[in-house]
């Protein structure tokens, strides 16, 4: 990515280095088109004990959870989530994926008040991670540490807008206002609730910036281009 070419020049790298932006895994199932809404319901145990059933305004978030590991953005959501909480009582936020540091950030959601609207299923089978992403309203992953930001591609490849942070991985993905918003949790806490808040307070909106993501998806990172872009920069350093 842009971000990690300039952080390998803040460290003094020299000489020629080309940034060659990621894509979706050639694994994975390029949709043709923004897929349906996904049939049925979908309920998981929220940070509470209860079992929810997820609504329209469920916000995800796709990561790590580890206790050496903590600048994904899991903290920063629920530093701010009580207060968007409260503003909107049918928003929901999930945290999925694997590592031991989900239990503290169920306890904290719990503690703070949010338990019921905050959960905490960790790794989830591949058929559920799916369904989540069909069901979110966005992916939200305020990350300080991403050198890109795959969990955006898979998102976008649902049609969905995706929050992440200006200095970061997720700016060579998102563009602010256009697929998504950019925030800046470094400065402030505000930013970041008024990003969820907008997500949350204009549904059309966000489904815009959804069809706006799945389009960049296709335009730009898609497996195919990824290969294209390292035969091409190989091509001129490499025999064939």
């Amino acid at each position: 990515s842009d971000f990690t070419k300039r952080k390998m020049r803040d460290c003094g790298v020299a000489g020629r280095i080309e940034a060659c932006p990621l894509g979706l895994s050639p694994e994975a199932v390029l949709n043709a088109e923004v897929p349906a809404a996904a049939p049925g319901v979908m309920e998981l145990e929220a940070a509470d004990g209860v079992r929810r059933v997820l609504g329209a305004q469920m916000l995800l978030l796709v990561g790590r959870m580890h206790p050496g590991e903590r600048e994904k953005g899991h903290d920063e959501l629920l530093d701010v989530w009580p207060a968007v909480a409260r503003d909107f009582p049918d928003a929901q936020l999930v945290f999925a994926g694997p590592g031991e540091d989900g239990r503290r950030l169920a306890e904290r959601a719990r503690t703070e008040g949010a338990g019921g609207s905050v959960f905490v299923p960790g790794k989830v089978p591949q058929e559920t991670l799916a369904g989540l992403y069909l069901r979110c309203l966005a992916h939200v992953m305020p990350s300080r540490q991403e050198g890109f930001g795959l969990v955006h591609l898979e998102a976008m490849n649902c049609g969905k807008p995706c929050l992440g942070c200006r200095d970061d991985g997720a700016a060579d993905v998102i563009v602010d206002g256009e697929t998504g918003l950019l925030v800046d949790v470094k400065a402030d806490r505000e930013s970041l609730a008024a990003a969820l808040r907008r997500l949350l307070g204009e549904p059309d909106t966000a489904r815009s910036m959804g069809a706006a993501g799945f389009r960049r998806l296709h335009e730009k990172f898609t497996a195919e281009q990824v290969q294209e872009r390292v035969r091409n920069f190989t091509a001129e350093v490499l025999p064939w």
